[in-house]
């Protein structure tokens, strides 16, 4: 039975619930997915508890973190979600993305957009409050097409109304997944392009690579899954699904992690007494 170790929900951009996407995830076949939404764990209990008999529900989180300049990602399986430095950590995280939405409303308002900041909080209807609720702002007011349109036009990185947020480095968010007993794993890494921060990260105590990924083509795959056995990291893998009418077009089921990579991960933490 395959699964599906990248996927979003309202927790943060994503436009499932938990509930719907664990009924999706079970329709489609899937035994075991993992919840891993930026920056939130809100939504992991609510999933594991959603899940009809015969899908597991791997608790899981989506760091974004700041290298030299670039946008790296770092997932985090099995981790603790009721880790209180965990938790803290998020908080501030959350903070910091609120701040940001507030300045990108302010900007976009210069732009001869006049949103409000309260409509933006209301389309996250209790969720953190980030950039695709601004899209979502952008479409609803009809100023963009799409979501996908608002990003590329107006809050996209070097866009108009971009504003940088606070992040973490790659190492500390790989310190805080270790931490709390979860194993952190470099995500989507074509779409970095850069294989030395793999070697640098796995001395950081780097443990995986997602090797799947709806952005990786057939020679990507080969080439991470032969780091993976050249470095001795966990191979991983997800669609990075956001759910119909999301930022993106990916959908669940275009990725199957084998199950053998899922026995692995388990494995690990059997082996370390996690």
């Amino acid at each position: 039975m395959p699964a599906d170790l990248h996927l979003h929900t309202t927790a943060s951009d994503g436009t499932w619930t938990p509930e719907e996407l664990t009924q999706q995830a079970y329709y489609r076949g899937f035994s075991v997915i993992s919840v891993t939404d930026h920056d939130s764990t809100d939504n992991v209990l609510p999933a594991i508890q959603s899940a009809p008999t015969g899908l597991s529900v791997i608790p899981g989180i989506e760091l974004s973190t700041d290298y030299k300049g670039s946008e790296v990602h770092i997932l985090g399986y099995f981790l603790d979600v009721t880790d209180q430095n965990l938790q803290e950590t998020l908080v501030e995280r959350r903070e910091s993305r609120l701040t940001r939405a507030e300045k990108m409303v302010s900007k976009l308002n210069a732009l001869n957009m006049p949103l409000t900041f309260d409509s933006v909080v209301k389309l996250a209807d209790g969720a953190a409050v980030g950039r695709p609720h601004v899209a979502q702002a952008l479409v609803t007011e009809g100023y963009v097409p799409t979501i996908s349109a608002a990003f590329k036009q107006w809050i996209g990185k070097d866009k108009p109304a971009y504003v940088p947020h606070f992040k973490l480095t790659p190492q500390q968010a790989i310190r805080l997944i270790l931490s709390c007993r979860g194993i952190p794993v470099l995500a989507h890494p074509g779409l970095i392009g850069n294989d030395p921060i793999i070697y640098e990260l796995t001395e950081s105590g780097l443990l995986g690579l997602e090797v799947l990924h709806s952005s990786h083509n057939n020679w990507q795959q080969s080439h991470y899954l032969m780091m993976c056995n050249n470095l001795d990291l966990l191979p991983t893998g997800g669609s990075d699904c956001h759910g119909p009418g999301g930022k993106d077009n990916i959908y669940l089921g275009s990725i199957h992690v084998p199950d053998r990579w899922v026995c692995q991960l388990q494995e690990y933490m059997k082996k370390h007494n996690y």
